[in-house]
């Protein structure tokens, strides 16, 4: 019998009483287990669509997307009137759409995509989720690029972000190669997070601690032509930071897959469905977490 999903819109209250809008994909084959994808910093909840589908209807667990404040369907009002900040979506959102899924029972699996790997252990309590999985995710610190690329980040970080929120009220998502915008708060702390050396810790040390006190299972996938938004070198850093963890590390090159390109956004795609959509739900499902 072929298995169905059915998807559910969901408001998820925040700690702070903001409701960040998601959405329940739940397979008809009874499962426990449940995968919460937090998105990169300029896609929505809509952008994992197919691969939750996937997920719900190929490997029979259940999947919660959502959007983080300021983004998509959690975007109430005017985007220049959002007041928020990139460490709100970490301390607030995610940990409510957690918070959600741990209240429910579930075994909850992380799929974060980019800025999720940075913003992890601001919940608080990662002990509810059973392992991590992240997808080109890295340190904002400008110090990790490399050559043309950094040049290039440098330029985003101090001259960029401040012009453009100056012009629009907002950062707009073309200047990071997608459609969403930034809300202003959002866009400022990211630039802070990117001109410190220690990226979103930003010298802090009940930040460091936050980041040292994971002690789950936690894999970092790296895209080796993902030069603008992942390189290697800070991932490296970003799995450096999460030293109690258990962590495992490995890159992906789009000639092992015989593509001209996968970049920071082609893991998701439908393209990539066969090569690669089963990696994190094999390294979920060769975990015992009860």
């Amino acid at each position: 019998m072929e298995r169905q999903v059915k998807m559910t819109k969901v408001m998820v209250r925040t700690g702070d009483q903001f409701d960040v809008a998601a959405t329940y994909f739940r397979s008809l084959i009874p499962s426990e287990e449940l995968v919460i994808i937090a998105p990169a910093t300029a896609a929505t909840q809509l952008y994992y669509k197919s691969y939750a589908r996937f997920v719900a209807k190929e490997k029979g667990m259940n999947v919660l997307t959502f959007d983080y404040r300021g983004i998509g369907e959690s975007l109430a009002g005017d985007i220049r009137d959002v007041d928020a900040q990139m460490s709100d979506w970490g301390f607030q959102d995610l940990k409510a759409v957690i918070d959600w899924a741990d209240d429910r029972g579930y075994v909850i699996y992380l799929l974060g995509h980019s800025i999720a790997g940075q913003l992890f252990p601001f919940i608080g309590d990662t002990s509810k989720v059973c392992a991590s999985y992240f997808v080109g995710s890295q340190t904002a610190s400008s110090h990790f690029w490399e050559g043309t690329s950094r040049v290039q980040v440098v330029i985003f970080w101090r001259f960029l972000i401040p012009l453009l929120v100056r012009i629009y009220g907002y950062l707009p998502g073309w200047s990071l190669g997608a459609q969403t915008p930034l809300p202003k708060g959002v866009a400022q702390e990211w630039r802070k997070w990117g001109l410190h050396k220690d990226g979103a810790i930003q010298g802090m040390a009940e930040l460091q601690q936050m980041y040292s006190a994971v002690q789950g299972h936690i894999h970092f996938l790296n895209i080796t032509d993902d030069h603008f938004l992942a390189p290697k070198p800070a991932t490296e850093q970003l799995k450096w930071r999460y030293f109690s963890a258990k962590t495992s590390m490995e890159s992906i090159s789009p000639e092992e897959l015989g593509v001209k390109e996968i970049g920071h956004f082609g893991f998701f795609r439908t393209a990539f469905r066969d090569q690669l959509w089963h990696k994190p739900i094999d390294y979920f499902t060769h975990l015992t977490c009860r």
